[in-house]
């Protein structure tokens, strides 16, 4: 079968190559079957990602048409990204630590260049609020659909596909599929919903017109589907909830865990010393993107202050823990909030996949957050099957609607904490540090971490082989259908 996969962010024109791993893998699993794969993505980003090497192998055998860019969104690219390069520079210097520099910093913001004000202020401020705010629903991709059009045109006479599958977010480019399915009737579409579109808070319009058109929108892209798959059971249910028989085929495909990169890690550099507990602070390691920033989703902002908090009081010792980040981490000088904790954060440059799978084995306890109760409840970010597979107990910090929560409540393990409950947090974070350095932990461990039988079927292999029977559900459905129109 001949698959092609529409994914906006593709190696290596990508930012933060953990969001495409369901991608790259997806796509390995798919040839390693036989099938002939095509991937069509963006040529707009430059990676600040490194260590290429991993994904360079996984799409061996992968036909990539990158999407380039024209000489306009070229154009505004390079502004926005020199703009942003200034401003990560000013961020990275310590002006904001005192007074004086602090208006040296301001003073120098109002000498921009005329050229930034026209170009960028002006010119890219009203483009994105005419779009934000009328025609899209929250990413500039949109800007490339007329391109997009051409560039499919293309492969799709030359590659031939049996079936495509668009994969988001962002979820610009699903704009594509009713003009696909008008032009294509026959060529069976999918939609892989890595997020929600109008569930999730971080996307979901704030303007009572931009939400009616992103509904509008939504609505003709969905039903202009075949099949639709779906990440996590509470994304799903909002989807049935919202179009209930209207909804295609849909199906849920967790991310998982990939057995092969497991395979890989040399159990020696693992360092055996974090399985003695006693002498030493408690690892609570968090591996993957985050920003500090009290914005974010997935900010850490509330730890932050509970932990300051209970170092003031005496609660707990600065040698109790340590708190590491390992990934693309933002917003850092929040740290400067907190004098007494700044000393018990790690901060870590972004490793390899199989090098983050390291980080999780060197750790006493994996870290995850969500902060935003709109939209939590499909929330089940794909960093919890690594985890699970790191078999070290989840302390897991979100609002109580979240969908991680309802996951780890369902498999009976790991350590739910209420991230908007200040006392909550306190509370079970000096009991955790307790269970720690008393002769209970390695019990205690058991009883709170699956072992490999319990979590076999959240391996990205076995979710990879739904999501193949799934496809040719869909394909064999759509010939069928075909041949009675006939």
């Amino acid at each position: 079968m001949k698959i092609l996969i529409l994914a906006r962010d593709i190696p290596p024109y990508v930012c933060v190559p953990g969001s495409t791993q369901r991608v790259v893998l997806f796509s390995r699993y798919l040839t390693d079957r036989g099938h002939r794969v095509g991937l069509i993505g963006s040529a707009r980003r430059l990676t600040n990602y490194h260590e290429t090497s991993w994904w360079n192998k996984e799409l061996e055998k992968v036909e990539i048409y990158p999407l380039v860019p024209g000489k306009l969104l070229r154009y505004m690219d390079s502004i926005k990204g020199g703009l942003i390069k200034k401003k990560i520079q000013k961020n990275s210097s310590n002006e904001y630590q005192n007074e004086i520099n602090f208006i040296t910093h301001k003073n120098e913001i109002k000498k921009q260049s005329f050229k930034d004000i026209i170009n960028y202020k002006t010119f890219t401020s009203i483009a994105r609020k005419i779009y934000y705010n009328f025609f899209i629903f929250g990413d500039d991709g949109v800007i490339e659909l007329s391109s997009l059009k051409i560039h499919l045109n293309r492969v799709l006479n030359t590659f031939k596909p049996d079936v495509i599958i668009v994969s988001v977010p962002p979820h610009s480019w699903l704009r594509i599929i009713p003009w696909l399915k008008n032009k294509y009737s026959s060529l069976p579409l999918i939609i892989d919903f890595r997020d929600g579109w109008t569930s999730t808070g971080i996307f979901r319009a704030k303007s009572s017109i931009r939400r009616f058109w992103q509904d509008y929108i939504e609505k003709k892209v969905i039903l202009s589907a075949d099949g639709v798959v779906f990440m996590s059971l509470g994304l799903k249910r909002f989807y049935l909830n919202k179009y209930d028989k209207s909804l295609p085929y849909s199906e849920i495909i967790f991310n998982g865990y990939s057995k092969k990169f497991w395979n890989s890690i040399n159990e020696k550099k693992v360092n055996t010393n974090f399985f003695t507990q006693k002498h030493r602070p408690c690892i609570i390691k968090y591996v993957g993107s985050i920003s500090f920033s009290t914005k974010s989703y997935r900010s850490p902002y509330n730890i932050f202050l509970t932990l300051e908090s209970c170092l003031k009081k005496g609660i707990i010792s600065s040698s109790d823990f340590i708190l590491s980040f390992t990934g693309f981490i933002g917003n850092v000088e929040v740290l400067n909030d907190f004098p007494l904790l700044n000393k018990n954060v790690r901060i870590n440059n972004p490793v390899s996949p199989s090098n983050a799978l390291k980080e999780m084995k060197n750790a006493d306890f994996l870290l995850l957050t969500h902060k935003k109760r709109e939209g939590a409840e499909e929330v089940l970010t794909g960093k919890i099957f690594d985890y699970l597979r790191a078999e070290k107990p989840i302390l897991a910090i979100t609002t109580n609607n979240c969908g991680i929560k309802k996951f780890l409540d369902n498999l009976g393990i790991g350590v739910w904490v209420n991230i908007n409950d200040i006392n909550d947090i306190s509370k079970k974070i000096k009991d955790i540090l307790k269970t720690f350095s008393s002769d209970k932990w390695h019990e205690w461990c058991e009883e709170k971490t699956p072992n490999l039988l319990q979590i076999e079927k959240y391996s990205r292999e076995h979710q990879y082989e739904k999501f193949e029977n799934f496809i040719e559900k869909i394909v064999k459905e759509e010939n069928i259908n075909q041949r009675s129109k006939v």
